[in-house]
């Protein structure tokens, strides 16, 4: 189903949760709720992606701009190199970027 906006349709997502079973708000917390809500706004305001696909992306970012494993694991608060890997899938393309730069043939030039 497209979200709408006023400007048109949001396009879908590549991938989303099932909102099945969820939780109603009485029945959550007070710092849940809000979290909820913070969750909302956020898809609303970006046509449907999570807050958890954002942490997916945040920590890819950070390994494909260098992050070691070590600062990985304390920003994203895993101390499993395990789990880490479900979150930082680095491209292709972003692992030929760090080996053209470390080829010592490529840094004579």
């Amino acid at each position: 189903m497209a979200r709408h906006h006023p400007d048109g349709d949001w396009p879908e997502p590549t991938a989303m949760p099932s909102d099945a079973g969820s939780v109603p708000d009485l029945l959550l917390p007070p710092h849940l709720r809000s979290t909820r809500r913070a969750a909302e706004l956020f898809e609303a305001a970006t046509g449907g992606w999570t807050l958890h696909q954002l942490r997916h992306s945040a920590l890819t970012h950070a390994a494909e701009g260098g992050a070691n494993t070590s600062t990985l694991l304390a920003y994203s608060g895993h101390t499993s190199v395990v789990s880490l890997a479900r979150y930082a899938r680095v491209s292709g393309e972003a692992l030929a970027r760090w080996q053209a730069g470390r080829d010592p043939a490529a840094r004579r030039r």
